[in-house]
């Protein structure tokens, strides 16, 4: 029986390399390419998975801030119970995003696109408080109208990756179910923004009139956003 990690020659099998010069594996190990890039597209390592990541993803994501559109994509191993989750679209008044995953194994991965959600300006009946501070845990609100399949208020609070720097960063606004519906460990990614979380909540969003009269939905859901696979390995 070969050992765990050894070619049946008795060379170790690196867990990382680069495309086109990983050796054959024997067992059934899933590798899938790693990266993360300002952009439509990124390269980067080969990497074994670790347990219970059965599939590839690629995941394609914009931020909207004051009229400028920053896109960037992700490459990585991925629980493929995530993948039949819908597009994620984010309001959290000036500052916007939406992203959407692909999976895949193999050559696939090489062929497959990603397409953003399309953009949706028409409220669909619902509003939720809205902040965006890059400076503390806590923001003010402001009354967004949510659009599309934005039927989740959420808050969130967290410390932030960035360049090296830990920032505090707090915000508020209208999500999709998508986002309430992946379970991490505390560690998350929001576009280009890596984050470790504080505080995360999501409530059902309200209908415009219970909102403006201070009624407030009960049924909470403590869940984090895109879950810790998608950066630990890349930035922490």
């Amino acid at each position: 029986m070969l050992k765990e990690n050894v070619d049946e020659r008795g060379s170790e099998i690196p867990h990382d390399c680069y495309p086109g010069m990983c050796p054959p594996f024997l067992g059934t190990s899933l590798q899938c390419e790693v990266c993360h890039s300002i952009g439509k597209s990124c390269s980067g390592p080969m990497k074994t998975c670790t347990g219970g990541e059965d599939t590839c993803g690629i995941i394609l994501h914009e931020v909207m801030i004051g009229g400028m559109e920053i896109p960037s994509s992700i490459k990585s191993c991925l629980p493929s119970s995530i993948c039949q989750l819908g597009p994620i679209t984010m309001n959290y008044g000036k500052v916007k995003a939406r992203s959407h995953l692909a999976c895949c194994t193999g050559d696939d991965c090489r062929t497959i696109s990603v397409s953003l959600p399309p953009e949706d300006t028409v409220p669909n009946g619902y509003q939720c408080p809205a902040c965006y501070n890059v400076d503390s845990f806590q923001c003010g609100n402001e009354i967004v109208n949510c659009t599309g399949s934005e039927t989740q208020c959420v808050d969130l609070a967290g410390l932030t990756n960035s360049g090296g720097l830990s920032l505090k960063a707090a915000m508020k606004g209208c999500t999709t179910i998508s986002e309430c519906s992946i379970v991490g460990n505390g560690k998350n990614n929001l576009g280009m923004m890596d984050i470790k979380l504080r505080r995360f909540q999501c409530t059902p969003a309200s209908a415009l009139a219970r909102l403006t009269s201070g009624f407030a939905p009960s049924n909470t859901l403590f869940l984090p956003v895109l879950s810790r696979f998608i950066l630990e390995k890349i930035l922490f």
